[in-house]
């Protein structure tokens, strides 16, 4: 059962990615010539053992199809994730043109390629909040002909602690408003231009022990 969940898990990713290229294909000619940013924000902390690697694979994928929609596709990446004394234990993919592989031999893809095979799911907290502002923070700004992504692929909101523990009293709830209120302005800042795409992933985990933390979770991913 926890296998065919996660298989409606990257099955909804890949339709949410068929989806975006189906309305760039049937876009003006002009369309090679529309920047097209995406900022990703993936949780690594271990509850996402199970998700990670497919997950990875979905970008990767993405990464491959847009440069042949779009000459000017960019990519930036958190793969998030508290370490256990509570300080940040993310990597970043700092913003990136990622060319089709004619143009430059595969480089900029493969440097993608290299930084998601080195993501592993450890243990930590998944400090969204934060990494959704950094994700933010890669795109350039806002503009008629540009088209800009934010994915965040997880399996909680901000209710973690930054060590790990679970708060789901005022401070996870002050939390999660600030979370929906940054994508939600970002999003209506420019809503033509603008896409919010947040996956959650944690459908294996809603009847777990942690299950208050979940399901508030998949509430707020779906609101």
């Amino acid at each position: 059962q926890e296998i065919q969940k996660l298989q409606a898990d990257i099955e909804a990713l890949n339709s949410e990615t068929q989806a975006l290229s189906a309305r760039a294909s049937r876009a003006r000619p002009e369309v090679k010539d529309t920047p097209i940013e995406i900022a990703i924000a993936l949780d690594k902390s271990n509850s996402m053992a199970h998700e990670i690697d497919n997950l990875e694979n979905a970008v990767l994928r993405l990464a491959q199809l847009l440069p042949l929609i779009s000459e000017k596709v960019t990519i930036s990446i958190v793969a998030y994730r508290n370490n256990s004394a509570g300080y940040d234990a993310s990597a970043y993919f700092q913003r990136r043109w990622i060319r089709p592989y004619q143009d430059d031999g595969g480089a900029s893809l493969n440097a993608l390629r290299r930084f998601l095979q080195a993501q592993q799911a450890e243990a930590g907290a998944a400090p969204i909040l934060e990494a959704t502002q950094w994700a933010l923070s890669t795109f350039s700004a806002a503009h008629p002909k540009k088209r800009q992504v934010l994915m965040v692929l997880g399996d909680v909101g901000p209710y973690e602690t930054p060590r790990g523990g679970i708060n789901m009293g005022a401070w996870g709830q002050t939390r999660a408003r600030q979370f929906s209120a940054l994508v939600s302005q970002w999003t209506r800042a420019s809503p033509q231009q603008r896409k919010l795409i947040l996956h959650f992933s944690g459908l294996d985990e809603l009847n777990g022990w942690q299950r208050a933390k979940h399901r508030a979770s998949r509430d707020l991913f779906q609101h």
